[in-house]
């Protein structure tokens, strides 16, 4: 899935490609408003304990959508 675009994209730049860290995990969520909740309490507080606990890749659901956090610059596109 996204693993597999990680190398064209960063050969195109002339870098060698990642291994990101893709996590099938995350904070459990609460049952009806998901991530929201942790994330509204201390919003940089909670992406710093995302990126150091859970890795490069974490889906989380900030309700009513599923989204996925990306903490790693070759794999954020515009």
């Amino acid at each position: 899935m996204l693993p597999a675009l990680v190398p064209r994209t960063a050969a195109r730049r002339g870098k060698p490609p990642i291994a990101p860290v893709y996590s099938r995990r995350a904070p459990a969520p609460h049952a009806v408003l998901g991530h929201v909740p942790a994330f509204s309490r201390d919003m940089l507080g909670f992406l710093t304990l995302l990126a150091r606990e859970y890795g490069d890749l974490v889906p989380l659901r900030l309700t009513p959508f599923r989204t996925v956090f990306v903490n790693h610059p070759d794999l954020a596109r515009s």
